[in-house]
């Protein structure tokens, strides 16, 4: 008898140990769920060719209402044709009741998708066309240029004859200073009085002294408006807050197609201020400036130390690049030598920039996403080693931010969670200030916030797909924006790429080591095809710049968040807690300088469609071999 049950022992003993093992194992990869991919494809294609019709054209949304009733008349025809499985009323086995299929789903998720960006388009082509901007834009490009794009169109008032005389009289005149006479005239004929609220942080641009600066406009000489301008404007708008209401006088253009602004203007005086930002634009702008303001007095009063040794390891290198460059100016001639000698002096001065002393603005640019106050240095560093996307507020933030928010909401209902979850997500994008990484980012986390909420396991590429969706349904001139398609890109490149590169990398290096280099490594696969087309170079050290930055970024963001929540209330306690931020981004500026000082930081690629199509080719190589690995 003790026998037998010692034999009954060691069988469960047994037992249980391979129940253990099996649970050690590691688990299978989920299947991708993909049925939302084919409409968000689908969807960024019609928005794209939304976005190119000219604003001018006043008949073309009847083109999109008639696409709208097509697809839904489809989308009927689908629902009434589809299969469904001959199972008794009263069968209540699994899968019986199943009447939807994953191919229906997709087409129907098309037809649904592209019917109500047909007509959320169709909305916002009929206003843009008929905005009252476009009749002085016509008027400034004279009859000739806009006979056709008019349609019957009244001029606003009678200064388009007169501009219409100037030129004629510049056309006939014969001497320079006589068209240069009319040529004012002509400009100052064209001018029109814009009251405008400012949407955007003047950005400086390349050359000195120029800012850009994205407005909406309120009235234009006196008629009511609801059209973005695009401003360049001088150093005397380097002031102006996000939320002002401004008034000037500027010549207007017309815009691009396929950008959001109706129009192009230029102004170089000083805008009158008739009304200082309020309500939540107050409060952004307010936060903004307390963090900035903590981060430079923690700056000056504990300045991050710097390895002196990397300082004269950067100067050296930088002085080996300079010397380089004015030989190669040597052999040029006339004006471009001596900017080069310039460039190359202005580099080989070792206290021109010191490492760590752009931390403060880097702060608020990882933070804050606001990069306007960063050097050139540290900016060309920075996009030298891949870490250009670390001042472009993007998932990362928002999903660290939501992270930190759901543990704290632990106990909380899950309804009140995804309430909490929300506000959080609004609050985040004031106040960073809406682009197309962040639009993404929170559209992609409400859509997983509802899902949980209703009692769905989250799944992250329907969530990626359904939050693009989304995204191009309130605002189609996404599909158009560099921003927005880098951040659908490398999104699904980390949640496709990642976890197989992880799992391969995993048998060669360490499990922590393995995650830190698959987040990078996937997100410069799935996007160097466009940073090609943008900048035809290719950084060698970007991975390797990402894993010793990432461990970094969590800290930075969660620190300089909590110091912008508390920077109104106690200043002190705000310079504190930026501290740990602040020496964080002085490591990211070093990181920066390190690698893209090292040779073959940057690596010359074809720049035109062959170079975007052969790396593109590459990249779908290693994609395939991923997949054929998950097997």
């Amino acid at each position: 008898m003790p026998a037998s049950k010692t034999a009954a022992g060691i069988g469960g003993a047994s037992e249980r140990e391979r129940e253990l093992q099996l649970l050690r194992r590691p688990k299978a990869p989920q299947p991708w769920d993909l049925r939302l991919c084919p409409a968000m494809a689908l969807c960024w294609g019609c928005a794209w060719a939304l976005v190119q019709v000219d604003a001018r054209s006043k008949q073309a949304w009847k083109f999109w209402v008639l696409l709208a009733v097509i697809c839904a008349l489809a989308g009927l025809v689908c629902v009434s044709c589809r299969p469904r499985q001959p199972t008794h009323r009263l069968d209540r086995r699994a899968g019986a009741g199943q009447t939807y299929s994953h191919l229906w789903f997709s087409v129907g998720a098309c037809l649904l998708s592209v019917c109500a960006l047909s007509l959320s388009g169709a909305a916002q082509v009929y206003n843009r066309s008929r905005d009252p901007i476009l009749d002085y834009i016509d008027a400034a490009q004279g009859p000739s240029q806009s006979q056709g794009a008019k349609q019957g169109r009244p001029a606003p008032s009678s200064s388009q004859n007169q501009r219409a005389s100037s030129a004629d009289t510049a056309g006939g005149a014969a001497g320079s200073a006589e068209t240069t006479t009319n040529a004012v005239k002509a400009a100052s004929a064209g001018a029109v009085n814009l009251t405008a609220q400012v949407r955007s942080v003047p950005k400086p641009l390349t050359r000195p002294g120029r800012y850009l600066v994205t407005l909406k406009v309120m009235r234009v000489n006196a008629r009511p408006s609801r059209a973005l301008i695009t401003l360049f404007a001088s150093s005397a708008w380097s002031g102006v807050k996000p939320g002002e209401t401004v008034s000037f006088q500027a010549n207007l253009r017309g815009a691009k197609a396929g950008g959001r602004a109706l129009a192009i203007a230029s102004h170089n005086r000083l805008p009158r201020t008739l009304k200082p930002p309020g309500g939540v634009y107050r409060l952004v702008n307010a936060a903004r400036r307390q963090l900035a303001g903590a981060a430079r007095n923690a700056n000056h009063a504990h300045p991050p130390p710097v390895p002196s040794v990397l300082a004269r390891w950067g100067s050296k290198a930088a002085g080996e690049n300079a010397a380089a460059k004015g030989s190669v100016a040597g052999e040029r001639n006339g004006e471009a030598e001596e900017s080069e000698a310039d460039e190359a002096s202005a580099a080989a001065e070792p206290g021109q920039l010191p490492l760590g002393a752009d931390a403060p603005e880097l702060v608020i640019g990882v933070v804050l996403g606001d990069d306007t106050g960063l050097e050139a240095a540290t900016i060309k560093n920075m996009r030298a080693s891949n870490l250009t996307h670390l001042t472009a507020v993007s998932g990362e933030h928002v999903a660290l931010v939501l992270a930190a928010t759901l543990t704290l909401c632990g106990p909380l209902p899950v309804r009140l969670k995804t309430l909490i979850g929300l506000f959080t997500l609004v609050g985040l994008v004031l106040l960073v200030q809406p682009s197309g990484s962040v639009l993404r980012a929170a559209a992609m986390g409400s859509v997983q916030l509802v899902g949980l909420s209703a009692g769905r396991q989250a799944s992250a590429l329907p969530a990626w797909a359904a939050g693009a969706i989304v995204l191009l349904l309130i605002d189609p001139w996404q599909a158009y924006d560099w921003g927005f398609a880098l951040s659908i890109a490398a999104t699904g490149g980390l949640i496709m790429l990642a976890p197989g590169l992880e799992r391969q990398l995993g048998r060669l290096m360490p499990t922590f080591f393995a995650q830190l280099a698959a987040i990078p490594l996937a997100a410069q696969l799935a996007c160097a095809p466009l940073l090609i087309a943008l900048n035809p170079h290719i950084s060698m050290w970007g991975v390797v710049a990402n894993m010793l930055a990432a461990p970094v970024v969590a800290v930075v963001t969660y620190t300089g968040l909590a110091a912008t929540a508390l920077a109104t209330a106690l200043p002190s306690l705000a310079q504190l807690l930026v501290l740990p931020a602040l020496w964080g981004c002085a490591w990211l500026e070093c990181i920066a300088h390190f690698f893209a000082h090292l040779p073959g930081a940057q690596v010359n690629w074809p720049g035109k469609l062959s170079g975007v199509c052969s790396l593109a080719a590459l990249n779908a190589g290693i994609w395939l071999l991923l997949v054929r690995m998950r097997r």
